[in-house]
């Protein structure tokens, strides 16, 4: 963490306009928080990356600086993911990064939900993406991440509507079986605790949910 924070090219990374330096903050708090200075954590969170949300996003939650990328889908939903790593992280420390509001107006409920509208295809993503498809999975871990801090309805709604834009490649089962039956808050100890905590009555599982009424975990694994 010292030689990110001290050699030449850790500074130019901190010092970045976009991406870059969005995850400079997750690597560095996360080294940090490794090596037992919460402190470091508090005051880069606080400081920096309230100001990198500051510059960063419009009022309408785009990302201006992402959107003008050869890949601006990916890169945006790619950025948001650092800052949703970093809200998590923020909990852990006491800083709320999920209520912060710039001073444009936005904020990252704001950057998650200016992508509902093409998930739901209300809209067409209104920028050329180099190589034409529209990347879900990343989109989809956002959600999963955040839904019981901004509204499991709404987004449990748009998860679903991620298969649709990958033209079913995307696998949705996992993920609303979590915002079904959230995971246990401390650590899963058994096969048991593991499948009691995912919806077995939801479509695709039926295989899974006989394995687990005959006990063959084992099977109910593959």
């Amino acid at each position: 963490n010292n030689w990110l924070l001290t050699s030449e090219y850790g500074k130019q990374e901190d010092e970045y306009f976009n991406n870059h330096a969005t995850f400079f903050d997750v690597q560095t708090c996360v080294y940090s928080l490794f090596t037992g200075k919460q402190a470091d954590v508090r005051r880069r969170l606080d400081k920096i990356t309230r100001s990198r949300l500051d510059s960063q996003i419009e009022a309408d939650g785009s990302q201006p600086f992402e959107l003008d990328r050869t890949r601006p889908w990916h890169y945006s939903v790619f950025n948001l993911s650092a800052f949703v790593k970093l809200g998590l992280l923020g909990e852990r420390v006491g800083v709320n990064l999920w209520e912060h509001v710039t001073p444009k107006g936005a904020s990252l409920q704001k950057m998650i939900e200016r992508f509902f509208p093409y998930v739901s295809g209300e809209k067409t993503f209104e920028k050329q993406e180099l190589g034409g498809d529209l990347e879900v999975d990343e989109l989809g871990d956002v959600l999963m991440k955040t839904a019981d801090r901004f509204g499991v309805g709404n987004y449990r709604r748009q998860l679903e509507n991620l298969k649709t834009l990958s033209g079913g490649k995307y696998d949705v089962s996992t993920a609303l079986c979590v915002l079904t039956h959230p995971i246990l808050d401390g650590p899963v100890t058994s096969d048991a605790d593991l499948f009691d905590a995912l919806d077995l009555d939801y479509k695709g599982l039926e295989k899974v949910k006989a394995d687990v009424e005959r006990g063959d975990y084992e099977a109910a694994k593959h």
